[in-house]
């Protein structure tokens, strides 16, 4: 469990299909309070990272940033008409 309520960590994590970033930023605050921003692709598991976030943290304010980048082209391609 973290003790301290100011800090700032980051991690990313990467494959042949994508890449994963993310940062978690903390301040003082009496109670917990946390945000999450997530990609759309990912708003499915908002519930279960808030559940992560909440078992590790007492207290504070966190901000939770999540960065997925896909490495395939066709995704990424887009035509405008």
């Amino acid at each position: 469990m973290i003790k301290s309520m100011t800090g700032f960590g980051s991690s990313m994590h990467e494959n042949e299909d994508y890449e994963i970033r993310i940062e978690i930023r903390t301040v003082n605050s009496k109670f917990l309070d946390c945000s999450l921003r997530l990609p759309r692709s990912l708003q499915s598991a908002e519930t279960r990272l808030r559940q992560i976030a909440t078992q590790e943290l007492v207290r504070g304010k966190a901000n939770v940033n999540v960065e997925l980048t896909s490495k395939k082209e066709a995704e990424q391609s887009v035509s405008i008409n």
